[in-house]
């Protein structure tokens, strides 16, 4: 069974891709031209490049996929800065770009490669669709922007 990681060259991504290895695993990973793929094993896994917003890379990279995993992330390293809480995109300096790019990756990028794959699955007759989640939307996220904070909660339903 091949499984698809979206996010792969990302935090989240470092972790899942080698314990998916580890376990067995065909591996192919979902990746912008522009990403750092260079700590990704690439004699072990695909590198499959395409965008989350473009519908024609989505379908071309979920071609004999039987797992996806949503793991692609946005949320801007100075949102994250344990080290300096001050430093925070808090609510009130979010610009509508900021938003924008966390709402679209975060939430309509899953749902993208959700209604990519889904009639490959029922074709198939099986799959399954893994997305990533934060407690974030459960908390609100005190390390995390609002915007990263509603689009995780959008996933939970």
């Amino acid at each position: 069974m091949k499984i698809l990681v979206t996010g792969a060259t990302g935090f989240t991504g470092s972790y899942v891709v080698p314990a998916l290895l580890e376990q067995g695993w065909e591996v192919a990973c979902f990746v912008r031209e522009t990403s750092q793929t260079g700590f990704l094993p690439t004699d072990r896994v695909e590198i499959r490049y395409g965008d989350l917003m473009e519908k024609g890379s989505l379908v071309t990279a979920l071609k004999g996929i039987d797992i996806l995993v949503n793991n692609a992330a946005a949320l801007p390293s100075s949102a994250v800065s344990v080290a300096d809480p001050e430093k925070m995109n808090p609510f009130l300096d979010m610009t509508n770009e900021r938003w924008s790019v966390e709402i679209h990756t975060n939430l309509s990028g899953v749902f993208y490669c959700i209604r990519a794959v889904t009639k490959q699955m029922m074709e198939q007759r099986s799959g399954r669709i893994i997305s990533i989640g934060s407690l974030a939307a459960i908390n609100g996220g005190y390390y995390s922007t609002p915007s990263y904070s509603a689009a995780k909660a959008g996933l939970m339903g």
